[in-house]
């Protein structure tokens, strides 16, 4: 099992015809190869996106650290939920059916993901292909750039190279917003982003 500690991952599985599917990706706190544990094998694969470091728990010397170590067991459970909550994200993000949507979701995804790693919420540096993005959004990279042109025509975003600025975050979320009601069930009332978070980027 493997915790990174610093830089990107990409979390995907290539089926049998060769095809990629991006599961999500990977960044300081979250744990590479957790369903190892139970089924004996990866189910998936990472490659990193950038420089980066991970700490390596074998796995079997895992069950005994979190036996002598109550700190560790608690950190790993409270990574383990925080990683949920974002695959429970992301999969909101691929509900939406118009691309910008979608895209606007992933950004306020992402926002919220580099916050947790000490960045700036307002300025994304997306160290991830538009290849790779259309694969995790289940549209074709040529989509994605409409739809980061399309942002950046709304006045929502500015874009340069893999730097990608908030400059409307009421905006952004608009769009994210725009589909909701269609995607939700009437139990679920997912909001596209906590308002503390809105509040800090119009600050």
């Amino acid at each position: 099992m493997y915790v990174v500690r610093t830089g990107t991952f990409k979390c995907y599985r290539t089926d049998a015809d060769g095809g990629e599917q991006v599961l999500g990706f990977a960044r300081r706190g979250d744990v590479l190869g957790y369903g190892a544990v139970n089924l004996g094998r990866y189910t998936s694969a990472a490659c990193a996106l950038e420089v980066s470091s991970v700490g390596v728990v074998p796995l079997a010397e895992l069950f005994t650290w979190l036996r002598r170590s109550p700190m560790l067991d608690r950190a790993l459970h409270q990574a383990l939920s925080m990683q949920q909550a974002g695959f429970e994200d992301l999969a909101g993000v691929r509900a939406a059916v118009p691309a910008e949507t979608r895209l606007a979701r992933f950004l306020l995804h992402w926002s919220r993901r580099m916050a947790m790693s000490g960045h700036s919420l307002r300025q994304l540096r997306l160290c991830i292909t538009r290849r790779d993005i259309g694969r995790l959004l289940g549209v074709a990279h040529e989509t994605v750039s409409r739809a980061f042109a399309a942002l950046s025509a709304r006045g929502c975003i500015a874009v340069k190279g893999r730097t990608v600025d908030i400059v409307d975050a009421g905006g952004l979320l608009l769009v994210a917003r725009a589909h909701a009601n269609a995607d939700r069930s009437p139990a679920q009332g997912r909001s596209w982003a906590a308002p503390a978070v809105i509040e800090s980027l119009n600050a």
